[in-house]
């Protein structure tokens, strides 16, 4: 069972690699020098690692090859296993028209006492990052904005909001939003127990003149 998932996974990867270039995974549990994960896998993406400590957390950034030819491409590591960001700057020999944007991928600590207290500390490891470029973040956050977003919605403490709020503002980012709840569990034995939840989400800082002219 666990080489079949292990199985669905990559072939579902492969699959996103057709059509996307920008490829963004947590929970990797890698090894923390495992950097050969997914090289096979994606042999037309520069995989980009940020392992946690032994194989727990982590995240991997895939950015297609093509990226290479107009940006120079810089990784950073703000928070071990837990937040990334890239930065595409245009190379001098790049079409004017292109402009510098920052991808951030996140995977946000769940399941401990201090759970709370570690989210506010890696959404501000973020905060480091300009807020003067567009800027993509998406991953796993491993908590609810709405009602209609879990079927047992929490909502964050009034600090943790308090942060969470300065990291949109920060970044000036909105959701792009989209109904699906991506995250299941489910009690065969008690249905009262199986809850589903949006926890993986996508934000982007572009406005309706960004979108209008792109699109």
């Amino acid at each position: 069972a666990a080489r079949a998932r292990h199985r669905n996974i990559i072939n579902n990867i492969k699959t996103l690699a057709t059509n996307n270039h920008i490829i963004a995974l947590q929970e990797t549990h890698l090894n923390s020098n495992d950097f050969f994960a997914l090289k096979h896998a994606l042999p037309h993406h520069i995989i980009f690692y940020n392992n946690g400590p032994g194989n727990r957390e982590g995240l991997i950034t895939a950015v297609h090859k093509s990226y290479k030819r107009h940006f120079d491409i810089q990784h950073t590591i703000h928070t071990q296993g837990r937040v990334s960001s890239i930065l595409f700057e245009p190379l001098p020999s790049s079409p004017n028209q292109l402009l510098p944007f920052q991808f951030i991928n996140l995977y946000l600590t769940t399941g401990k006492r201090n759970h709370l207290a570690l989210k506010r500390a890696e959404l501000t490891s973020a905060l480091s990052l300009s807020s003067h470029i567009h800027t993509i973040a998406t991953g796993d956050f491993n908590f609810t904005e709405h009602c209609d977003d879990a079927t047992c919605h929490t909502p964050l403490d009034s600090a943790t909001q308090e942060i969470w709020e300065q990291f949109l503002s920060h970044f000036s980012l909105r959701e792009v939003h989209q109904p699906q709840h991506t995250f299941f569990r489910i009690s065969h034995k008690h249905a009262t127990r199986s809850s589903t939840s949006r926890l993986d989400r996508a934000y982007i800082s572009h406005s309706e003149a960004d979108i209008t002219q792109f699109t």
